[in-house]
């Protein structure tokens, strides 16, 4: 990479609870990227464990690395305290168990550069705790408008609609924040920053490595956090039908309706399944607008309204 690449800065917002042993590593694979011209935001979201002060001892040795206490307010309150102290080039967003390989942020930054590209995403690998390694991500890599990366975000998994593994012009999180007090928050708001995109690249290269963990925050029963993803779904919805998108709202709808077909089948919550399965068939009909899904699509649809599943066993 060129010195003049090396000119852009990088701001890194880590947001740290109940991580004491996981925050060691991600810091470490921080602060020995290839790229060194780093802000590093260590949010420590009130962590009742040791993490903060870990995070503390490093700041020690990192003149790069901030530490901002707080009270403990959640995910979305730890990232946007991030947000707020950040004043890189761009953003980048680590969660404090997980961790990136040495060239991530050169290599993101330089894809970023040559392609003039507001938006980086590079792959992900799952890596559980006793070492095995699996690909989550497309090999395939892509390069689109931010109307169609919203398509490769809801159809396939490459650019995906976590924070956490994209590269962002900081200009793009102008007037945007995560919602607070709620789960799925990136399903709340990355999607907005892809609409604002002239372009996003996707590099297949699993820079991003995602530990599975049971105990972490998304480990809880799908009917659990099952309405906070339809309320962003929904949410998502009408943002596009706000601003006349038919093609990225009928793909939400889509995506929303497959999504009750799956918290229909994965529970056993005969209150919940009555609730799915009457907001399910409240968008679907014989009259209802998918101009822009294929027929045979459409049909489908329909018919799960009379013919439905019963629960996993």
């Amino acid at each position: 990479m060129s010195v003049k690449r090396f000119d852009k800065t990088i701001s890194v917002i880590i947001p740290i609870y109940n991580i004491k042993d996981y925050i060691e590593r991600c810091l470490s694979s921080v602060i020995n990227q290839s790229y060194t011209n780093l802000e590093i935001l260590a949010v420590d979201d009130g962590s009742p464990d040791e993490s903060g002060l870990i995070a503390e001892e490093f700041a020690k040795k990192d003149s790069r690395i901030r530490v901002i206490h707080r009270e403990n307010g959640g995910l979305s309150e730890a990232r946007n305290a991030g947000l707020n102290c950040a004043t890189g080039d761009y953003i980048f967003f680590l969660d404090g168990d997980d961790w990136l390989d040495r060239h991530a942020l050169e290599n993101l930054v330089r894809i970023a550069s040559v392609h003039s590209a507001d938006i980086v995403a590079c792959g992900i690998s799952k890596v559980w705790e006793d070492g095995r390694e699996e690909r989550w991500t497309s090999e395939a890599p892509g390069i689109w408008d931010g109307k169609e990366s919203i398509l490769q975000m809801i159809k396939s998994v490459n650019v995906c609609s976590v924070a956490w593994n994209k590269l962002y012009r900081a200009g793009l999180w102008n007037g945007i924040f995560f919602p607070e007090g709620c789960l799925h928050e990136d399903e709340y708001t990355i999607y907005k920053l892809l609409y604002k995109s002239q372009k996003v690249v996707y590099i297949p290269d699993a820079y991003y490595k995602y530990l599975q963990r049971d105990s972490g925050i998304m480990g809880g029963a799908v009917s659990e956090r099952g309405d906070d993803y339809l309320e962003a779904l929904r949410n998502r919805m009408e943002f596009f039908e706000a601003n006349g998108e038919r093609k990225l709202h009928d793909a939400s709808l889509l995506q929303y309706l497959e999504y009750l077909k799956y918290l229909y089948r994965e529970s056993d919550d005969e209150y919940k399944r009555k609730i799915w399965s009457n907001e399910y068939n409240s968008k679907v009909g014989f009259g209802t607008n998918f101009s822009k899904i294929p027929i045979k699509k459409r049909l489908a649809l329909i018919l799960w309204k009379y013919i439905k599943y019963s629960p996993r066993k």
